[in-house]
């Protein structure tokens, strides 16, 4: 990651990290292995707001894809 920073891609050191440095309404889109779709969606869901909106995809099998506003 650090040679990403270094040519002005923004680093993040936790999911909760990832979140705070997306500016608002923030767009979350992360593709994740199938088995942890549903601790992922449940990890990410109480850090967004009402406005933000987040898509997981799984990336074994098969595909699936949840988009999730947090009222």
């Amino acid at each position: 990651m650090e040679a990403l920073v270094i040519e002005g891609a923004v680093g993040a050191t936790s999911i909760e990290d990832l979140v705070k440095k997306l500016n608002k309404p923030r767009a979350v889109w992360m593709m994740v292995p199938a088995a942890v779709v549903d601790s992922t969606i449940n990890t990410v869901s109480p850090l967004l707001e009402a406005d933000d909106v987040s898509s997981t995809e799984a990336t074994l099998t098969t595909t699936m894809t949840f988009a999730a506003r947090r009222n």
